[in-house]
């Protein structure tokens, strides 16, 4: 799993498996009754889980999609509150489902997290213009991705929106 090696791996232990100090505070995490439900898309089946191993302590109901073909159609049929999203994916890239997403009522307001290996500046500014919410690079640190869903999460409340 590459996403687990990183500068966050020291001594050759991955940062997703590693335990968290005890001197450490975390936030709680949501109310499950809030029942938020989150459409990981990725191509990479290895991606997909850690991405899903991640959050499901948080409560999260977790919908995976291989492609942005099969993101499109999980966004209308499944209803979800968030999407996480890959830009280089074969089918339909992420750049292309965040043009497609925005550009139906239903779903231009849904929040976008882009998790990518791309971490070039022109990638994250073109990705956050055409309409993602968030930009977050792999290998990713899992308290800062679990942090950022929330922090979306938290917007979408005080915004008022479901």
């Amino acid at each position: 799993l590459d996403l687990l090696k990183g500068p966050q791996a020291k001594s050759g232990q991955s940062a997703a498996l590693k335990a968290p100090e005890a001197s450490a505070i975390s936030a709680a995490p949501p109310s499950s009754e809030k029942g938020y439900r989150v459409l990981i898309v990725d191509d990479n089946l290895d991606n997909r889980i850690l991405a899903c191993d991640t959050l499901g302590p948080e409560g999260y109901a977790l919908i995976q999609a291989e492609n942005g073909l099969i993101a499109i159609e999980k966004v209308k049929n499944e209803k979800p509150d968030l999407v996480v999203l890959d830009i280089m994916m074969p089918e339909m890239d992420g750049l292309t489902v965040i043009n497609r997403l925005r550009g139906q009522p239903e779903s231009a307001g849904l929040p976008i997290l882009i998790l990518t290996a791309m971490s070039e500046e022109e990638s994250q500014g073109l990705a956050l213009e055409l309409g993602a919410d968030d930009y977050l690079t792999k290998p990713f640190n899992p308290r800062v991705f679990r942090a950022r869903v929330r922090a979306l999460f938290r917007r979408c409340e005080l915004r008022g929106l479901p």
